[in-house]
């Protein structure tokens, strides 16, 4: 039987702590020693010596049992102060921090990185340097991972390892592309694109590639992007990676989305989601279930892209990937707006532009803002709205994105407009289609054509609105935007009825109204409602206007106004008006019947 001076039964922590400092210094040594010993016995002995750090063919992580006690032993072996246990210090440590960053314990991983580059030998510090970058870089902690790639850096370039040069570049580039600065992590990524080349380094310069071609794609080089992207591809699959792989097919993906291509956008990420399970890369399948929400929202498929949406949110939480949760939140808060949810729209909203801030995500940020302010101006704040257009321009041109600058741009238009301002809408919006047709931006172009038809269409230009429109529709059918195609055949059938074609007005009518309701865009089923109601005045059926007109209103009482008065939607009350039909309140329910 043990006795009180042999064995302890400790039940709190404090009296734990209490009774290890009774200890002398050198009988704790002893004891932690101890137990690196007994934790070694009864785990199947100490791991072998792994190769170095940084080989040109990496070896295949192969986990053991004692690998679930590796960071406490590194601990041990440090406090039992022993030379001998120095070895198993490295060991343990290094272990601890392959199985963290297999486990997307991404932090921890740094953390014993950086304490192995402490202890490693010249050979290995640098490359012990590169992988705290890395694992910072995984966890959106791009303020830590730049100053690690510069520390890996200098020890390449002291040692006169050109390999390890390339790969810290490529680390540091990386970043600078993450946190908006274009023009340096396009100069750093082409100069570690030259040494990987020279070195042999077929891996890392696959990557390489990859990340300039989302440095392209970004600045609307769609052309070269796209051509990057193909050859990164080859080369991951010359390597068999097919980790890497599926990251590539993704971005790829987003790239025929935002071209108009959505066939090709859906099998790429549908590829890329089947690598990434195959290779259990979930950072990255749930960065691709992100992006194929993005597509499901686009076509219309709300309630699809809302499930998508939540599923890479877990994943973004479960692997500690802010920087791609911060993008989510911003595109989810489209959806939500999208779908008459507005106060949960600029809630999302709001995280999200606390995370892009938090991680440095400028590109994110500016695309956030741009949809705060859509939303302040749908709901009438045009002092908040013009502010948050302002940022989100300003950050738009700071990081290259002229996709959505052109976005920006548009949004802006579509204020002045509101204000009474046509020539200087007119003036933001054939920008606007400028850039949009620069960067390939089909989905684009067909919504910036779909508001220059709308501006026409308050102007009383009836001809030119119906030229804008029917080259807008062309668009969004190409890109499959059935959204946008609703809200362009809905201004489509105004202008049939002001040209006096009332047969080809209901007929754009009944197509946008069935277009509204399959994507969930209740606002626009409004006003379609409401354009309607006029058309039925113009065919002289008022009581079918009043249906219409009150079916319209019912979905505002459901929804809320929007904050800015619709002039097309004020002509269609003031029309009513004369009819003798109400213009306020939703449609009574329909009267019960009582036994």
């Amino acid at each position: 039987m043990s006795s009180a001076e042999t064995a302890y039964l400790v039940r709190h922590a404090l009296l734990r702590d209490a009774a290890y400092q009774l200890q002398l210094p050198g009988d704790r040594a002893r004891l932690h020693a101890l137990v690196v010993d007994v934790i070694e016995s009864l785990s199947g002995g100490r791991p072998g010596e792994p190769p170095p750090l940084g080989a040109e063919q990496p070896t295949q992580w192969t986990g053991l049992p004692i690998d679930a006690f590796a960071e406490a032993l590194a601990e041990h072996a440090r406090l039992s102060q022993s030379r001998g246990l120095e070895a198993a210090r490295r060991l343990y440590l290094r272990r601890a921090a392959e199985q963290a960053d297999r486990q997307w314990r991404f932090d921890s991983a740094r953390m014993c990185w950086l304490e192995f580059a402490e202890l490693a030998g010249a050979g290995d510090r640098g490359e012990a340097l590169l992988m705290a970058g890395n694992s910072a870089y995984r966890c959106s902690r791009h303020r830590d991972a730049e100053p690690l790639f510069m520390r890996a850096l200098d020890e390449a370039r002291r040692l006169g390892s050109r390999r390890l040069e390339g790969r810290a570049l490529l680390g540091f580039a990386t970043v600078l592309l993450e946190i908006g600065r274009p023009a340096p992590a396009e100069d750093t990524l082409r100069e570690a694109l030259a040494i990987q080349r020279a070195e042999g380094d077929r891996r890392s310069e696959a990557v390489s590639l990859g990340n300039l071609a989302n440095l392209c794609t970004n600045g609307s080089r769609v052309a070269e992007a796209e051509s990057l992207y193909l050859e990164a591809l080859s080369l991951h699959a010359a390597l068999r990676d097919r980790n890497a792989e599926g990251r590539v097919l993704g971005n790829l993906g987003l790239l025929y989305r935002d071209t108009g291509r959505p066939d090709e956008a859906r099998r790429a990420f549908e590829r890329a989601l089947a690598l990434d399970r195959e290779t259990g890369s979930r950072r990255s399948e749930g960065r691709a279930l992100a992006s194929m929400a993005g597509l499901l929202r686009e076509t219309g498929r709300a309630e699809e892209a809302e499930r998508f949406y939540l599923q890479a949110q877990v994943i973004n939480r479960e692997v500690g990937d802010r920087h791609g949760e911060g993008a989510l939140l911003g595109n989810l808060a489209l959806l939500y707006a999208e779908t008459a949810r507005k106060t949960l729209a600029e809630e999302t909203l709001a995280q999200a532009i606390a995370m892009n801030e938090d991680v440095g995500d400028r590109r994110s940020e500016g695309i956030a803002r741009g949809n705060l302010a859509n939303l302040f101006k749908d709901t009438g704040r045009i002092d908040d709205a013009r502010r948050e257009y302002a940022r989100s321009l300003e950050l738009h041109r700071a990081v290259g994105n002229r996709r959505f600058e052109a976005f920006a741009l548009a949004g802006s238009a579509d204020l002045l407009a509101t204000q009474g301002r046509p020539d200087e809408a007119e003036a933001l919006l054939r920008e606007a289609l400028v850039l949009h047709r620069a960067s390939g931006d089909r989905r684009g172009e067909g919504v910036a054509l779909g508001s220059l038809g709308r501006l026409e269409l308050l102007r009383g230009r009836s001809a030119r609105a119906l030229e804008c429109l029917e080259e807008a529709l062309v668009v969004d059918r190409q890109a499959a935007n059935r959204r946008s195609e609703g809200i362009a055949l809905g201004l489509l059938a105004l202008v049939h009825l002001d040209l006096g074609r009332l047969d080809e007005a209901d007929a754009a009518l009944a197509s946008a109204l069935a277009l509204a309701r399959a994507t969930a865009d209740r606002e626009s089923e409004s006003f379609h409602l409401a354009s309607l109601a006029q058309l039925r005045l113009s065919q002289g059926r008022p009581d079918d206007a009043k249906e219409a007109w009150l079916d319209s209103a019912a979905i505002v009482a459901e929804i809320g106004e929007s904050g800015i008065p619709d002039p097309l939607v004020a002509r269609v009350r003031e029309a009513c008006a004369r009819a003798g039909i109400p213009v306020v309140g939703p449609k009574p329910a329909p009267e019960q019947s009582h036994p």
